[in-house]
């Protein structure tokens, strides 16, 4: 079955101290940025050009064209191995070098890429790399500041980690992207937008017990879920509350 990705918590779920070089080094593959070959990273041979066409100096930001190549070629079905793997060694190394800690834009584009990066990974059945992409992708999403996508992320991570055997770890990233929605999306405790997020949160975390065998625990956050979304103002069949 496809995957399908969205867009001082437990020491950071024990994320472990592997750095983005160690992983950037175990998946890069020599001369593949040769495959980046269309425009705008056409004729560009070596990794340092394909990365400061990614991310020009000096301010090291994502480049507009750069990324709408990069995200057109990872929305393909049938991405082949050379290209994929091109784009995440790309990725990886545009992760230690492009300006993550203050430009929130660049790393909300480079989180969704390599979570895009993850679900092919995913799909081919390479789940360890398909876990690494997603690692990098939460560590660089700025759940503080636009939790969003770091509650995607922590959602498909959880049920990555399932296929993975890996029940402890499932359950902490499930329960992480809940507390999440609980914490960053409290501005209007009352509103649709935030209850409807909330009652899907709490289904995932539920969906995510019940796989994991803590059927009684998966019960009560359905019944919270419940309750929640009885709550919600009526609306016309299909009504999706958005900010």
């Amino acid at each position: 079955m496809k995957k399908l990705l969205a867009f001082a918590f437990v020491a950071l779920l024990a994320l472990g101290n592997t750095s983005f070089q160690a992983v950037a080094k175990d998946l890069s593959l020599t001369g593949q940025q040769t495959e980046l070959s269309g425009e705008p990273f056409r004729g560009l041979t070596s990794e340092e050009a394909v990365i400061d066409r990614l991310c020009p100096p000096p301010l090291r930001e994502v480049d507009g064209s750069a990324f709408r190549f990069l995200s057109d070629r990872v929305r393909v079905d049938d991405l082949s191995d050379a290209l994929l793997s091109a784009i995440e060694a790309s990725l990886l190394r545009a992760v230690e070098v492009c300006n993550t800690q203050t430009s929130e834009r660049t790393g909300l584009l480079l989180a969704g890429l390599l979570e895009s990066v993850a679900g092919h990974r995913w799909n081919h059945g390479e789940l360890l790399k398909a876990d690494n992409a997603l690692k990098i992708a939460f560590e660089i999403s700025h759940a503080e500041s636009l939790p969003l996508l770091s509650i995607g992320i922590l959602t498909s991570w959880a049920h990555l980690k399932v296929d993975l055997g890996d029940s402890w770890s499932a359950r902490e990233l499930i329960d992480l992207q809940a507390q999440i929605v609980e914490d960053h999306l409290d501005k209007k405790p009352q509103s649709p937008v935030r209850t409807s997020r909330l009652v899907h949160a709490l289904r995932d975390q539920a969906y995510i017990y019940d796989v994991i065998g803590l059927s009684r625990e998966a019960a009560a956050l359905n019944e919270r879920a419940a309750v929640m979304e009885a709550r919600l103002p009526p609306c016309d069949t299909g009504c999706i509350y958005t900010d």
